[in-house]
């Protein structure tokens, strides 16, 4: 019986496979706890303690510090986002004449949201995602991670700068920016929304989306917006 505790209590050590359940368990913990209250806003302890791990020190062992945690959270699932959104972004532009707004809007969005729809528990990541976009370590991280990995993102509004060439840069550099922005934003409320069962399915919901965020980019910027860019 003691041999038996001992294992448990050493599983991060004891075996590759039970080290790499214990990360990821610490990873989904973290994930939940600084998608709820905020990145500064839980110790690593009760990181640790969500995570069902009992050495205090775990997330100091698979992770070093909180930076490379969040740096791993991020890497966790962005990279088959970044995937999704390259395959749908080469998809569409194989489309006669080109892909349209709404195609490149959907190959952003929909990736995304992928991560809320397949989740077989509640979903958090896109709530971590929107504290982390908002916080003064993000491109930091996002720096350490790699760049390719916002690659998909990168290589999709470049191509809608494409269509917004007739609008003053300033304009367009904004209104991708909210893009981003208002995409995150939003589909972090939806995950709240289900965890609060206030919805079901939310195909329709980021139908919807996708068709508000054409409308901003697509916006017929007013002659006093015009006048004060020209005169700034």
């Amino acid at each position: 019986m003691a041999s038996t505790k001992r294992s448990i209590l050493h599983t991060d050590k004891d075996s590759g496979v039970r080290s790499t359940d214990a990360r990821d368990a610490l990873l989904l913990a973290a994930e939940r706890c600084l998608a709820l209250h905020g990145l500064d806003g839980v110790s690593l302890n009760v990181i640790v303690k969500e995570a069902g791990q009992r050495n205090s020190s775990a997330v100091q062992y698979h992770f070093g510090d909180r930076k490379n945690l969040i740096r791993e959270i991020l890497k966790y699932r962005i990279t088959a986002v970044n995937k999704n959104r390259e395959d749908r972004y080469r998809e569409v532009c194989n489309n006669p004449g080109g892909p349209g707004l709404i195609d490149l809007v959907e190959a952003l969005v929909l990736p995304l949201s992928d991560v809320i729809i397949s989740s077989s528990s509640p979903s958090y990541y896109v709530r971590f995602l929107e504290h982390l976009t908002n916080h003064s370590v993000y491109f930091a991280v996002l720096e350490e991670t790699g760049w390719p990995i916002s690659r998909g993102f990168a290589k999709v509004t470049e191509h809608i700068r494409v269509k917004l060439a007739h609008l003053p840069e300033v304009i367009q550099s904004w209104r991708i920016r909210s893009l981003g922005e208002n995409m995150i934003a939003s589909l972090a409320n939806v995950e709240t929304m289900i965890q609060l069962r206030q919805i079901g399915t939310i195909d329709g919901i980021v139908s919807d989306l996708v068709d508000q965020l054409v409308v901003a980019l697509e916006a017929i910027p007013s002659e006093k917006t015009l006048g004060l860019i020209r005169n700034s």
